[in-house]
């Protein structure tokens, strides 16, 4: 796969080479879908950084530190934290009452 994706040689970043054949070839055995667009999506959602074009970085995805991938966690939209919390206290939040 490194034809595909690699790691560089500093460890703390990868290169997708071939996002085609990578979203053709390997996606449909991984993921519900073989679209590199919805990949880079993800990325962003966890935390990724795109460094240079099909570059990637993220501060705990470092070859062979396998213990710091549980840190990453996909991040919440702002909007839907704020919804979520406001079902959480009872519904919609309430306009302030005028005096």
């Amino acid at each position: 796969t490194d034809h595909l994706i690699t790691w560089d040689h500093d460890g703390d970043t990868f290169t997708v080479r071939n996002p085609e054949r990578l979203a053709a070839d390997i996606f449909p055995e991984v993921f519900n879908h073989s679209s590199y667009p919805s990949f880079t999506r993800a990325l962003n959602a966890y935390g990724f950084r795109q460094v240079a074009r099909n570059k990637w970085k993220h501060p705990d995805f470092r070859r062979g530190n396998v213990q710091a991938l549980e840190t990453i966690q996909r991040r919440r939209p702002p909007g839907k934290r704020v919804a979520q919390n406001q079902a959480a206290a009872g519904g919609a939040a309430r306009p302030p009452q005028l005096q």
